[in-house]
């Protein structure tokens, strides 16, 4: 196979439903290329440029992700042309797809974009002519259900229902939330999933049932800020100041007196930060770790959840009372939720230029690379693909073959001219591929040479 290979923690992405786009921006010169080259597609096939770049796009690729069992071919993906940017390619992977992670050896999760070898046009013939100069890998994640979860009482399992703000409920009361996939990348958008148990029945929702408690409660009432860690510091998220817990509709503002619904998501922004470094997996808790955690403080209102110490009051006054005792309020309601997942979306890119900096890392895949390290120089442009140095090779693939073998080929060559000069006479090299590289076979080995 020839082709490109992207390492990157973005591409970490262990469950839910994922999308991955990588934009791959070219330079002026590759740009004018790409559309020369179109055009001529057009004019020979009769098509517009728009089917032309579709006909040579549509097949050119295939594309694998790296899996904890190995590369895995990925079936439905895109890859497209963006006009003054170059080649964009998205793909989504269903809850179905395993978890896709390092293969064995690597540091990072990596795609690898593999040449097509029954494309209508074979792309090494123009994607080793395109240069490019930056890459911007962004991936969306929805349904992410594994996660930390902690709140003022310590550890919370997420997979049955808790009480988000511990007993009490008091206003400034937390609840923390972490994934160590997430802190490994620069977030940029982030929506916490949830289901309320044990809501109001009424139609009036909590406005109707804290009526009693004479303290103008309503579904507007409760709201919470939200804050992410950064360096061991608590800092505001950027966007809406402060989210309302409850929701009556798909309105972000909840109708003061009506049912309340049980689903409910809190979104907000990350502004970009420095990422620090991570330690391994097993030591992702709140508390060791400088970053990767978010979390919901309770900032409204007064009395937070306290309703019970409200309830509380009423009961002990009427208990002195014999006459015209205080209506008695409804019970405080013991909410709890359930059913927490997060969305995120992430991204970075990398720039091919001297002093550019990137933790996303490429590697040629070179059937005749003659070395272990194929990375390119980041430093500046690189091409979309790069093969062997020389041209006219011929691989040949020989499955279980077992101890020592004579193996005997009959190759057909043609002439292109009937007069060629003597140091320009052809000559043909046999190498052998080992776990490594392309090793030239002595010529001792070669039995016999029969020219014809």
């Amino acid at each position: 196979p020839i082709g490109l290979r992207i390492h990157s923690m973005l591409l970490l992405l262990s469950e839910g439903e994922r999308e991955v786009s990588v934009w791959f921006e070219l330079n002026r010169e590759s740009q004018q290329r790409w559309v020369g080259m179109v055009d001529e597609v057009a004019k020979a096939q009769e098509i517009n440029p728009d089917e032309a770049a579709f006909k040579i796009l549509n097949d050119s690729f295939l594309l694998k992700v790296s899996t904890s069992e190995g590369d895995r071919e990925v079936d439905r993906f895109h890859l497209r042309w963006q006009e003054g940017i170059g080649l964009r390619l998205t793909f989504r992977l269903d809850e179905s797809f395993p978890p896709v992670c390092p293969d064995k050896g690597e540091g990072a999760p990596a795609l690898s974009l593999l040449m097509n070898t029954e494309a209508w046009l074979f792309p090494y013939s123009w994607a080793r002519r395109l240069e490019v100069r930056s890459v911007r890998i962004h991936v969306k994640v929805n349904g992410l259900r594994e996660f930390s979860l902690y709140n003022e009482l310590g550890q919370v399992d997420a997979r049955q229902p808790f009480s988000p703000f511990g007993i009490q409920g008091d206003k400034g009361a937390w609840m923390a939330f972490g994934c160590y996939e997430m802190a490994l990348k620069l977030v940029t958008h982030v929506e916490l999933h949830f289901r309320w148990l044990h809501l109001p029945v009424g139609n009036g929702g909590l406005e109707e049932h804290y009526r009693e408690y004479n303290k103008g409660l309503n579904n507007r009432s409760f709201r919470a800020r939200t804050e992410f860690l950064h360096n061991r510091e608590w800092k505001q998220t950027s966007g809406i100041e402060e989210h309302y817990l409850f929701c009556t509709s798909s309105a972000s503002v909840p109708i003061a007196a009506d049912a309340v619904k049980e689903e409910t998501k809190i979104v907000f922004e990350v502004p970009e930060v420095v990422l620090p470094p991570l330690d391994d997996i097993t030591r992702f808790r709140l508390g060791e770790v400088r970053s990767g955690f978010y979390r919901l403080v309770l900032s409204a209102p007064d009395m937070g959840f306290g309703m019970r110490r409200l309830f509380a009051e009423v009961m002990m006054e009427n208990s002195y009372r014999r006459r015209k005792k205080r209506p008695l309020p409804e019970p405080p309601l013991s909410l709890q939720m359930d059913a927490v997942s997060l969305n995120y979306i992430a991204e970075e890119e990398v720039q091919f230029a001297v002093g550019c900096h990137s933790e996303i890392r490429f590697s040629y895949i070179r059937p005749l690379s003659g070395t272990v390290d194929a990375t390119p120089d980041m430093s500046h442009p690189i091409t979309l693909a790069d093969g062997p140095d020389d041209e006219g090779n011929i691989l040949i693939g020989i499955a279980d073959a077992i101890g020592e073998n004579i193996i005997r080929l009959y190759i057909g060559m043609e002439l292109l001219r009937r007069e060629i000069d003597h140091e320009y006479l052809p000559s043909v090299d046999w190498y052998y591929r080992d776990s490594y590289r392309w090793v030239k076979v002595d010529p001792v080995y070669v039995l016999r040479g029969i020219d014809a």
